[in-house]
């Protein structure tokens, strides 16, 4: 894959930019983490936060669906 070309944003309006910067911010630079946990989350989380849980054999991804509650939807190998 080929380096993508230089730019300037000096002649483009304030809020182009700052749309490039809520973009670059959201994206994390293109560094995706997702924080891995010994317990069950049990916190308030915000609407399509993940974590993983991991303990002895068992694993599971964990989706927060709601903004409100705690409440998480579990995708896992096996989690009783």
């Amino acid at each position: 894959m080929a380096k993508l070309d230089d730019y300037s944003l000096s002649q483009l309006p304030q809020e182009s930019q700052d749309l490039l910067d809520d973009v670059r911010r959201n994206w994390n630079f293109g560094k995706y983490q997702t924080p891995v946990v010994t317990s069950e989350p049990g916190w308030v989380g915000r609407m399509g936060e993940t974590v993983i849980y991991a303990a002895a054999n068992t694993w599971a991804m964990f989706v927060c669906t709601s903004d409100k509650t705690a409440r998480w939807v579990a995708f896992s190998n096996y989690y009783p």
